[in-house]
């Protein structure tokens, strides 16, 4: 038997979140969440690592990006 994995959907963020969460930021942007995801293994999009490896964004950077025209974050 082939086990597979739930899909997981776009989800409209919460008013005044600071934290959104993969399935946020694809609502966001009207991409599937395999797609964020994809997107911030490979650095292209800013993103925050919280403890036991769970990926955030920042509302306010994501919003920024998005405003900028998404362009491939700068390194630090």
């Amino acid at each position: 038997m082939n086990a597979t994995r739930p899909t997981r959907k776009p989800v409209a963020p919460p008013v005044g979140a600071i934290l959104l969460s993969p399935e946020h930021v694809a609502y966001l942007l009207a991409v599937s969440v395999e797609t964020v995801l994809a997107m911030a293994a490979a650095g292209k999009m800013p993103k925050v690592r919280l403890p036991a490896r769970r990926l955030r964004f920042s509302r306010v950077e994501i919003e920024e990006w998005i405003k900028r025209g998404c362009p491939r974050p700068q390194r630090k």
